[in-house]
């Protein structure tokens, strides 16, 4: 099966929400602070560009809590040559007027601030394929105002990327990124696992300078074939405490044959069914549900197969694919395209970032664990544990 079509497929389940009351806002901001951005360029001198053959290098994205007023102002696309190779692809169909306006639209970070003082738990975000890293940033934003450090790592060849010499990839230039049966390759999969691993090393050794990380409180997170890479980093690293996998199937990770290797969490979001919905699609609201308590069970039980206990498979009512990036709130036809209803913009956000953050700090020391996810369900009638 393509993997875009495995991926849409398991994005595609229904599941019923709970009659459950409307939690109430996540204290956003709570740092009363400024976020700043910093990119930095990470180098593996161990290993080789698959298509260039040159040492295998990548651009990274840091957001961190920094001082009030320090740095400059942002808008939200800083990069024009980024941008003009997103309106000549035709980018998920956003217009180029669109796409244009996110050169002047006012970002969410100040460039080059000053860090506040840490250290800080640090947050690996991987990107889905094709999906220009800018594309992350209201959403790491968000997570950093929280109290974190958050990297959103350009792995060669996943996204819409910015080589280190100024030049763009896209999963189109690596003709083995898929094979013939358009399966993702899992060699070119662990390459991106181990890419984690290195940007890990090389914040905690100080390469964004000034933001200082905690590296006893690190987590992995990633969308659709980012989250796939990101299933198998906290067995291949014991420093990342917990793998956070939204919409990315697990067929070319590791873990599809040997279980978790941590405390590991896999959202699968769908628009809510409605009754012309379903009777579109000639099934009834019970077979759908059962039909995503099944899938559910299945990866929790793939999950637990090496003995790892800490599984989570969520379902998320009024999400969509692409609900985990900026797209509902600057590319909502991505997110409503398949059709269903979806969750307000500023909800979906409050509700990925609750379930990033709380996931996270459930597995670092002194976390509650399964009793933080089961509240977390409790505080969102949209999540199906």
């Amino acid at each position: 099966m393509n993997p875009r079509q495995n991926l849409l497929g398991v994005a595609a389940i229904a599941w019923a929400a709970s009659a459950l009351p409307c939690p109430t806002a996540v204290a956003h901001d709570a740092l009363h602070g400024a976020i700043g951005r910093t990119g930095i360029v990470v180098s593996d001198p161990d290993r080789r560009d698959p298509v260039q053959g040159t040492t295998r290098s990548w651009a990274v994205d840091v957001y961190y809590p920094a001082e009030p007023e320090s740095g400059r102002e942002e808008v939200y696309a800083p990069d024009s040559g980024l941008v003009g190779r997103l309106v000549r692809e035709g980018y998920y169909d956003v217009s180029p007027e669109a796409l244009s306006a996110w050169m002047t639209r006012p970002g969410p970070t100040r460039a080059e601030a000053e860090p506040l003082p840490g250290p800080w738990p640090l947050i690996t975000l991987s990107p889905g394929m094709g999906i220009a890293r800018l594309n992350y940033g209201l959403l790491a934003s968000r997570i950093a105002s929280q109290g974190y450090v958050v990297a959103v790592i350009d792995h060669p060849y996943l996204g819409v990327v910015t080589r280190t010499d100024g030049g763009l990839w896209t999963s189109k230039d690596d003709a083995l990124l898929m094979d013939e049966a358009g399966a993702l390759n899992p060699a070119r999969v662990a390459e991106w696992t181990r890419d984690i691993s290195v940007v890990v090393d090389r914040l905690v050794a100080g390469q964004a300078a000034g933001v200082a990380i905690d590296p006893e409180r690190v987590a992995a997170a990633g969308h659709s074939a980012g989250g796939t890479a990101v299933l198998a980093a906290c067995g291949a690293d014991r420093r990342i405490d917990a793998c956070m996998n939204f919409e990315g199937a697990p067929d070319a990770s590791p873990v599809s044959r040997n279980g978790a290797g941590g405390p590991t969490l896999m959202v699968l979001s769908r628009a809510r069914q409605t009754p012309a919905d379903l009777d579109r699609r000639g099934v009834s609201r019970e077979d759908d549900d059962a039909r995503g308590e099944q899938l559910r069970l299945s990866l929790k039980t793939m999950l637990r197969q090496g003995g790892e206990q800490r599984a989570w498979v969520v379902g998320v009512e009024g999400g969509s694919h692409m609900s985990y990036s900026d797209a509902p709130l600057l590319m909502p036809d991505t997110v409503s395209r398949f059709g269903g209803e979806v969750m307000a913009p500023d909800r979906s956000l409050a509700l990925y970032v609750d379930l990033t953050t709380t996931f996270a700090e459930a597995w670092w020391a002194g976390g509650r664990g399964s009793e933080a996810m089961a509240d977390l369900a409790a505080r969102w009638p949209e999540v199906r544990p």
